[in-house]
């Protein structure tokens, strides 16, 4: 005697076209969302001062100086009545300022040698001048100092990919 089984019967109430069409729609919508709400990209033209100023003070964080110098000048050229294109940067008092804090710095570690912040921030400001030999020693002081520090690893991993 075989029993047999009687599996239930759920019929589709919705079919997968009606499926289908319902998630492509959800997509189209969600792109028709992201591009209203969105409308400035990356690659969006700087269309005020306001715009020229963003995108020069990007390229300046980004390195790329002249990039950032050249985009002030179209600025200026573009609203010629604003005196507020090139006289509100600090870009060109930042060597002075960044002098400053490693004349400060120095100080301090002379002054407290077992002071491993110091010598933490003498290796972030030496890296950010370019300075890749100095940061890469007052790093090491510090890692001398207190060799389980956390938070030297991601220094030393930034200055490990320069040097190679």
């Amino acid at each position: 005697m075989t029993i047999r089984l009687k599996f239930p019967h759920i019929p589709r109430i919705i079919s997968a076209r009606i499926i289908s069409v319902s998630l492509w729609g959800l997509l189209i919508s969600l792109i028709s969302l992201n591009v209203r709400v969105y409308p400035k990209t990356v690659f969006a033209l700087p269309t005020s001062l306001a715009d020229h100023r963003a995108l020069a003070d990007y390229l300046w964080v980004h390195g790329s100086r002249e990039a950032a110098k050249r985009e002030l000048g179209i600025a200026q050229e573009l609203y010629p009545d604003s005196a507020d294109v090139l006289g509100t940067t600090t870009w060109e008092q930042e060597p002075a300022r960044t002098d400053e804090l490693i004349a400060y710095w120095k100080h301090i570690a002379v002054s407290r040698p077992d002071y491993r912040d110091a010598y933490v921030q003498l290796a972030a400001l030496s890296y950010s001048r370019g300075e890749l030999a100095a940061a890469k020693s007052y790093l090491d002081m510090a890692r001398t100092l207190d060799p389980n520090g956390g938070s030297l690893t991601t220094l030393e991993e930034f200055i490990a990919k320069q040097l190679k």
